[in-house]
């Protein structure tokens, strides 16, 4: 294992595990995760991530849910819900500041039921329903540029303070920070007019219609903006303010300046609730409960609608969900339908009605110093692990013939070399363009770049340089952005994978390609492009590949790359295995492999 970091002493505590408690009759039905098709012995690493992640301080506690269709399979909860100023360890009843996660297990989930009933549609001009929002070049902005963080309107500040009324006009009066529908800016004051929306068109405040019309006749009696004084009793701690500790408080400041009740922040909830809320989702829009009796809330059509994917600048998103936008949060393996988000505070829920699989991570990062890492990378861990306890049987995965490198002539592409080929006499990118193959941009994998640990939506793909000898636009893949984002290779009609590996390459390089490998093939997906493969064998010696720690073990396509070190897979093999189990969906060639 790899040394964990120092961490002030106060939080190195040993993750406590959670009372025994009973269901309540309002929960999913438990079951053994062998019922609906899971394997329990898999799931067992979720508890060493959880605790490590306790450990070095990222978060005093936490709760994890998971399940299948209507049936809760994993519930448990690790540590404490607060240190200060009393410790309290955890419960599986206690509520979580949802952040962020209040944009779809609230305002996405609201959008979906009055888009059903007709009140809202996504293509309405947001000035139909608030014209002074119409200011300063907003007049054009829909509630579908809302819903996808296109809308270019600016921000004002987390701490801006003020009355309702003055924090609306502020709002209105906002101008563009970039064209309508031009880019990917993940701003809260989308989220925070789409709530406005539904207040308008329902005449109920955002909590009064969600607790009247989503969460009490599903079951969801622990999930509401403003939490009474029973619930704030079992809510996870947050950060101070003065020298009040928030408690069933919302931590987000904007949220809490407009009394705590918002669009993008300030709901409160469990993981039990959200599990029933992601069964309502993996229903497209119907709740089947455990006495049978049927909560339908929209429509199937509604729920395609809300989860198709969106290109975006960033890549793929759905109406407020995400999708594959780049957070990570996101479980590496699960499909592309599969929709998710995550919250500030340490909170993440992701759902992919392929798999009819649900993941609920609630932690309370914020707590007690409000500095420690998010823990993202935590939940997608334990998604991951989930989607790995499915019990699937593999498909014959047959190969295709090869083509001839000149079945690529007249064919837009983008093309992944190493960088060392990028303007050699003689290197591939001239002999293709030579021949007669369009190259859209060339990408070449950097391993060399330091990671930032940012979401991979906020590196919005500028060329490094451009090639002289084809003129096209030159891009590197990084640890931070490993992806082929959609503006990089508009028009092209196809990925061209040309890496090779070295016979000296050491298996954190060898798993950096392979990384390029599948998000490249997801970013095919995404962008409904083909794949080709220049093949060629692996030269790699075979041998068995442990992996260092829990982190090595989950990391990104880091099974593909054990894997094909063991077996000597090549990479036209590895990218047909992956885009059999995540149903990607892409076609893929393979070409000859001379240079």
């Amino acid at each position: 294992m790899k040394k964990l970091p120092l961490i002030v002493c106060l939080l190195l505590i040993p993750a406590a595990p959670a009372a025994a408690e009973e269901d309540s009759p309002d929960w999913l039905q438990r079951v053994d995760p062998e019922t609906v098709g899971m394997d329990a012995a898999a799931l067992k690493d979720i508890d060493a991530v959880v605790e490590q992640t306790i450990a070095i301080g990222h978060t005093p506690g936490a709760v994890v849910a998971i399940g299948r269709g209507n049936k809760l399979c994993f519930l448990k909860g690790y540590g404490y819900r607060q240190f200060y100023p009393e410790k309290e360890k955890i419960t599986l009843d206690t509520l979580f500041d949802l952040a962020s996660v209040t944009k779809v297990a609230c305002t996405a989930t609201a959008l979906a039921a009055v888009i059903d009933q007709g009140k809202v549609s996504p293509g309405d001009l947001v000035v139909k329903y608030f014209p002074e929002f119409g200011a300063n070049g907003k007049d054009r902005i829909t509630v579908w540029h809302c819903m996808t963080h296109t809308s270019g309107i600016m921000d004002y500040y987390n701490q801006t303070k003020g009355t309702k009324q003055e924090l609306w006009n502020l709002l209105c009066g906002l101008g563009l920070q970039y064209p309508v529908g031009e880019r990917f800016d993940y701003k809260d004051n989308n989220t925070l007019m789409l709530g406005h929306i539904v207040e308008k068109v329902t005449g109920q405040d955002l909590r009064t219609f969600t607790i009247e019309n989503l969460y009490r006749p599903l079951g969801m009696f622990d999930t509401m903006h403003n939490p009474d004084a029973e619930r704030r009793r079992r809510a996870a701690a947050t950060e101070t303010r003065g020298d009040v500790w928030f408690k069933g408080v919302v931590n987000d400041y904007r949220s809490y300046h407009l009394g705590g009740v918002a669009g993008h922040c300030g709901l409160f909830s469990t993981a039990p609730d959200l599990a029933i809320l992601s069964a309502l989702w993996l229903g497209k829009g119907t709740l089947v409960k455990k006495d049978g009796t049927r909560v339908t809330l929209f429509s199937e059509a509604t729920f395609e609608t809300m989860i198709a994917p969106q290109t975006v600048s960033a890549g793929i998103r759905g109406l407020v969900w995400d999708k594959r936008s780049g957070s990570t949060n996101r479980p590496w393996n699960m499909t592309p339908r599969a929709i998710g988000h995550g919250g500030w505070t340490g909170t993440s829920i992701w759902i992919d009605p392929d798999l009819d699989l649900f993941v609920v991570v609630l932690g309370n990062r914020r707590h007690p110093f409000g500095k420690a890492p998010n823990i993202y990378p935590t939940a997608a861990r334990v998604g991951v692990i989930a989607v790995n306890a499915i019990r699937r049987e593999p498909a014959e995965l047959p190969r295709p013939a090869a083509r001839p490198v000149a079945a690529l002539k007249r064919t837009k592409i983008a093309l992944i070399v190493d960088k060392s080929e990028i303007g050699r006499p003689g290197g591939l990118p001239g002999r293709l363009s030579g021949d007669g193959v369009e190259i859209a941009a060339l990408f070449y994998p950097d391993q060399s770049a330091a990671e930032s640990n940012r979401m991979s939506y906020e590196v919005f793909p500028e060329p490094v340089t451009t090639d002289e000898q084809t003129g096209a636009p030159v891009y590197s893949l990084t640890g931070d952005c490993p992806r082929i984002l959609p503006p990089a290779v508009r028009g092209a009609a196809a990925i061209v994978f040309a890496l090779e590996v070295p016979e000296e390459s050491s298996e954190e390089s060898f798993w950096f390609v392979t990384n390029v490998l599948g998000q490249t093939l997801q970013s095919a997906a995404d962008n409904g492009l083909k794949y080709y493969l220049i093949d060629r064998p692996n030269p790699l010696a075979r041998k068995q590949i442990e992996p260092a720690d829990l982190v090595d073990k989950y990391k990104p396509f880091g099974s593909y790359a054990r894997l094909a070190r063991e077996q000597g897979l090549s990479f036209g093999q590895l990218a047909r295995m992956i885009n059999r189990d995540q149903v990607l969906g892409v076609e893929i060639l393979e070409c000859g492999g001379e240079r």
